[in-house]
This record gives C-alpha cells, sequence and structure tokens, in this order.
C-alpha cells in the first residue's frame, strides 16, 4: 500500500514550519537538498503492494532513515 500524501490545513498558518527551524548549514539538511526524492519516490513505487500489508512509510522517511543508519 503506498503512503497517503500529508494534507496541510489551515492550522499550519501561523506555525513555524520545520525547515525555519532547523540549521540551514548542517550537513544533513544540505544533503537532503541534494537527494533528487522524486526519482527516489518512482524507483521504489513498484517495492509497494496495495493488497498486503500495513500502510506504507513515506519514500524519503525510509531511504533517510538508511542514510543516517
Amino acid at each position: 500500500m503506498k503512503p497517503k500524501p500529508q494534507p496541510r490545513d489551515s492550522f499550519e498558518l501561523f506555525q513555524a514550519h520545520f525547515d525555519q527551524m532547523l540549521d540551514s548549514e548542517h550537513a544533513l539538511i544540505q544533503l537532503a537538498d541534494k537527494i533528487d526524492w522524486t526519482h527516489l519516490d518512482a524507483t521504489f513505487s513498484n517495492c509497494y503492494r496495495p493488497d498486503i500489508g500495513a500502510p506504507a512509510k513515506a519514500v524519503r522517511l525510509m531511504v533517510g532513515l538508511h542514510y543516517l543508519k
């Protein structure tokens, strides 16, 4: 089952975005900006099975965790 896109609600209007709270000079932030996430999403999309298992986690989350590992 493919991951569902996260909805953005109007509740976030007055909240700071997560990327505004992070240091843009950090090496992991710069690495995340250089990765082509749409290509990875398309590459791993055939690994998802809609008929079995629990709902999937986002590809960006899973790839990011493997980088940290």
